[in-house]
């Protein structure tokens, strides 16, 4: 009896023990990608319109301001969550790169590339 007291207990800690390893994660990815080395490739004055589009593609938003003013924006988000299973911890991150260029007159004026973590707020409660 004592036996089979023994392999209960043994059972339950074992599976215990598995079941707070089991992590759940996903990550999510989003926009254009935002090549730093082709960034450092544009050159106020010099680079085309045309250039940008082939080196980055088209943009998430490109808005005309005036009759020579266009304003190209890419951004890319990148983000991952997991959860423990037993346990409930979470985590979570967020990192967003955005690249805004000014176009006049088909030519690069002004472009700035941001980078930030994004901090979200999360509500966590367990009740056992």
């Amino acid at each position: 009896m004592e036996n089979h007291y023994m392999k209960k207990l043994l059972s339950i800690a074992l599976f215990s023990v598995i079941l707070s390893g089991c992590v759940y994660s996903s990550n999510y990815e989003s926009g254009t990608i935002i090549d730093e080395t082709k960034v450092q490739g544009i050159v106020k004055g010099k680079t085309s319109e045309q250039q940008i589009v082939q080196w980055f593609g088209e943009p998430q938003f490109k808005t005309v301001l005036n009759d020579r003013d266009t304003k190209y924006v890419y951004t890319h988000t990148e983000s991952s969550a997991s959860a423990q299973a037993f346990t409930m911890n979470t985590t979570m991150s967020s990192k967003q790169t955005t690249l805004d260029i000014l176009v006049r007159d088909g030519v690069v004026l002004n472009f700035a590339l941001q980078k930030s973590d994004m901090a979200p707020k999360m509500t966590h409660n367990t009740k056992f």
